[in-house]
């Protein structure tokens, strides 16, 4: 219905996690159930993903002045594969098997009219 956002990160995630054996199901959660969950402990882990966080995993949920703790707050299993997995093959250290990763060129781009930030003064830069 458009409210989670598509993006490179949150497809990666997806498919580590069926990689992982994880059975992995795309569907809106209400908001009673998320909470009754991290309530009675049946939420067992919980983590958010972007391109800017990668995956962060959520401690506590906070609604009408009452915190739900997810996992006592702690890092859970899934949430650490799928981080340590995904910064793996950024880092080159885990073989990207889904050819996600490109090589570029190390060159220097060379920006013409542009002075070299070595020498480059206060004075002579406009704002």
């Amino acid at each position: 219905n458009g409210n989670i956002l598509a993006g490179v990160v949150r497809d990666s995630v997806i498919q580590l996690g069926k990689d992982l054996g994880i059975q992995v199901e795309e569907r809106d959660v209400a908001l009673a159930e998320l909470l009754e969950g991290a309530g009675n402990g049946q939420l067992s882990e919980m983590f958010i993903c972007g391109t800017a966080a990668t995956i962060s995993p959520v401690g506590a949920l906070k609604f009408q002045d009452r915190e739900y703790v997810v996992n006592q707050e702690k890092v859970g299993p899934i949430s650490n594969i799928m981080s340590e997995r995904l910064k793996g093959i950024q880092l080159g250290v885990i073989q990207d098997t889904h050819g996600w990763m490109r090589r570029l060129n190390h060159e220097r781009p060379v920006i013409s009219g542009q002075i070299r930030p070595s020498v480059m003064k206060t004075s002579e830069v406009e704002c």
